[in-house]
């Protein structure tokens, strides 16, 4: 029968008889906290066989399972896991997980008489909780870091490298999507000491070919074009491929937040640990100040104004500061408090998040107003924009602002860690980094977002139109309530001919066009909760007809005319026309307000219109009649005679 060793925080239990009685086995430990006991084989057959103690005090070693022990290192040094190899010679290996205070992990190949540091090529200051070597002749062996996830030696410890793909168990800090263009999103995440990317959409991962010695976390990603800059504790890096190599800005900065922008020239700006902000225009070779020098830098942001310039917001360990001058001077804005951890800007608005909730502003960080309703939690790490779509995340997990009921609302749904750190979205997808459980994602449609925009079917990009009215069509959206369909007569479709709305088709029937002319158009979706993006831009044209006898001429501007004959009995006729397609109503009221008659209520495209209104079962007095088309409004007033 094979004894029974067991650890303890009283020293070493050895049982004979299968655990039906113990006896201390503590001669020669010179410490009682035991932390992991190990064999040196899978069978205990043999009396060549020792057995290995890890302690506050260093390893020890027994030959006789336990009634004597042997130190094999010197005194405190705190071993939390080991791994024993018996190699072919007769010899064993060795490898000692320790606190991070005590330089660990360590490798003996002598049977523990020399130790060496594995810290050229593994974190230094994470503590080493597990460690195992195979016991075929393979050469696997593999340590678990607090912190920094799972590294691999296949030469029994000579070397390592990281093996986290696919792991759960991962503390994320900063997430970010680069689109390359192939169609899949590219997604990084940093974390301490361990840096990964996925080119299928989060599917799978890679470890970054980041040097391990220049890392301790990344805190900030930031896309400025085709370049992925990311800030750690010591430098900034850069990638120009979508994060498979990088390389090394200046060092010697403590970089706690990014934020980039293109215009008027490329400008990298950084959120410092007592630095400040400081700005680079050659992708973090060198570094310029930049104002809020001392200041601890918690996040940042920055956008470009409609004229070219600047916006930088730089959020605080107490409040935010604004300036529009890259930085030379900055003002402290209002209605925002406490440390503020993150900033976003698109055109929906500008957010701010941190430990006192969620702050929005609507003029671009001038001013704040708090927006807490419903967050399980008033610390707020992370934002992330997708159109009007908002995102949180919290130490109680994610939340989704509702637009309806003005608050927000949690999304945890298969999120089983609810201490989220870090937001980030691609065209489909939400990510979410934690604390400790790696990345999480959800489709962004079940959260009722419109991922995808509707596609064009007709008529199709750079066709030959006669210029008659046609059926504009395109595939439709499950779920979605009305489409907006735009028509223009440039690419930027700021002159508009046609726009119409609030129509539930995947098609409607436009025209006349005008001839020997070049449109755009585009369309987009609307349901209860969202409103997609605009559909590829497409255009076509008009066939030019040279008979004067067969142009079309079409009214250039809405016009209302007076009803004739008036006075009337009983019938009378009303003209109209509309300049481009356009919803219209026609109504007639009394003198007291009230609706008596809707003569139209559809859409009409570009010409004049005739209707007939009948009078006869109404009585002799003054009527009025409404038009309406868009912003176009105009009453005339109808004289019934009988």
């Amino acid at each position: 029968m094979h004894e029974l060793v067991v650890g303890t925080e009283n020293g070493v239990l050895v049982s004979a008889d299968s655990g039906e009685t113990w006896s201390n086995a503590n001669n020669g430990l010179r410490s009682l906290s035991i932390h992991v006991v190990q064999f040196d084989r899978d069978s205990l057959d043999t009396t060549a066989s020792r057995l290995y103690a890890g302690t506050d005090l260093g390893i020890f070693e027994s030959t006789n399972y336990g009634k004597t022990w042997i130190s094999l290192n010197p005194n405190n040094i705190g071993v939390l896991s080991l791994a024993v190899h018996l190699n072919r010679d007769g010899r064993r290996t060795i490898i000692a997980g320790t606190y991070l205070e005590d330089g660990g992990p360590y490798l003996s190949t002598d049977e523990g008489t020399t130790w060496s540091s594995l810290g050229n090529m593994l974190p230094t200051n994470s503590d080493v909780f597990s460690v195992y070597m195979a016991s075929d002749t393979s050469g696997s062996a593999f340590i678990g870091l607090g912190g920094a996830g799972v590294f691999r030696s296949t030469d029994s410890g000579a070397n390592w490298n990281a093996s986290n793909s696919g792991l759960i168990g991962t503390s994320v800090y900063s997430i970010v999507v680069a689109d390359s263009g192939a169609g899949t999103a590219n997604v990084l995440i940093g974390s301490y000491y361990t840096a990964y990317a996925s080119h299928d959409g989060g599917r799978t991962w890679a470890s970054m070919n980041i040097s391990y010695p220049m890392f301790n976390r990344i805190s900030s990603f930031v896309v400025n074009g085709r370049k992925i800059f990311a800030g750690t504790q010591i430098n900034v890096f850069v990638s120009t491929d979508y994060g498979d190599s990088w390389s090394a800005g200046a060092g010697n900065t403590n970089i706690t937040a990014l934020a980039a922008t293109q215009l008027p020239i490329s400008r990298l700006f950084a959120g410092t640990v007592g630095n400040g902000v400081i700005m680079s225009t050659d992708d973090g070779k060198s570094w310029s100040p930049a104002g809020l020098a001392g200041e601890v830098i918690s996040s940042l942001s920055s956008t470009n104004t409609n004229n070219g310039g600047t916006i930088l917001l730089a959020g605080m360990a107490s409040g935010a500061s604004r300036s529009t001058d890259l930085g030379t001077t900055w003002s402290a804005v209002t209605g925002i408090s406490g440390s503020v951890n993150c900033l976003v800007v698109n055109s929906t608005g500008t957010f701010g998040g941190g430990t006192d909730g969620v702050f929005v502003s609507a003029d671009t960080g001038k001013t704040w107003t708090a927006e807490s309703s419903g967050l399980g939690s008033s610390v707020v790490h992370s934002i992330a924009l997708m159109r009007s779509n908002v995102f949180a995340a919290t130490d109680s997990g994610v939340f989704l602002w509702d637009k309806r009921k003005l608050t927000w609302k949690p999304v945890n749904e298969g999120l089983l860690a609810t201490s989220t750190v870090a937001l980030a979205m691609d065209s489909t997808n939400l990510f979410v980094g934690t604390a400790g459980s790696s990345v999480w994602r959800r489709p962004l449609s079940q959260f009722g977002i419109l991922t995808t925009p509707p596609s064009i079917l007709s008529p199709m990009n750079d066709s030959t139109l006669t210029g008659d009215p046609e059926l504009f069509s395109w595939k439709s959206i499950q779920g979605v309530l009305t489409y907006q369909l735009q028509i223009g007569f440039d690419s930027a479709l700021t002159k508009i001919y046609v726009d119409v709305s609030s129509f539930s088709d995947s098609s409607i029937k436009v025209g006349p066009f005008e001839q020997d002319t070049t449109y755009y158009w585009r369309v987009r979706a609307c349901s209860n909760n969202d409103t997609s993006s605009w559909s590829a831009l497409s255009m076509f044209k008009t066939e030019k007809i040279t008979s004067v006898d067969q142009q079309l001429i079409l009214p250039t501007s809405f016009s209302f005319f007076q009803n004739y004959p008036n006075p009337f009995n009983p019938t009378t006729t009303i003209d109209y026309q509309v300049p481009r397609t356009s919803r219209v109503t026609l109504k007639v009221y009394d003198v007291l307000g009230r609706e008596i008659r809707s003569l139209v209520d559809e859409v009409k495209h570009p010409g004049k219109y005739e209707v007939r209104f009948d009078g006869s079962n109404l009585p002799s007095g003054v009527y009025f009649c409404r038009l309406g088309a868009g912003i176009y409004h105009s009453t005339k007033k109808l004289l019934l005679l009988k």
